[in-house]
């Protein structure tokens, strides 16, 4: 076995752990699926999902921005990743 440290958010890590209670499952048991499914996908599982929450965490990033009163821009790189060009 091997520890793993990383940095989140404390009120989405709170949020989870309350979240993932209601099916039975610490923080480490849903990490484990997780990296459990990672190797047996031989990648990220539910690519398509993921890219969804990827969007919705864009998105919020911008609103942030927004509300800050500063610019949201993006590089021609990101435009053509959003497009799926």
């Amino acid at each position: 076995m091997c520890r793993v440290s990383f940095n989140y958010d404390e009120k989405k890590k709170n949020l989870a752990k309350k979240y993932l209670r209601d099916y039975g499952l610490s923080m480490t048991d849903a990490i484990s699926i997780f990296l459990d499914a990672v190797v047996m996908n031989k990648g990220m599982p539910n690519a398509d999902a993921l890219e969804d929450a990827e969007d919705i965490r864009m998105a919020s990033k911008e609103d942030d921005k927004l509300k800050e009163g500063k610019a949201v821009t993006y590089s021609s790189d990101e435009v053509y990743k959003r497009l799926g060009i």
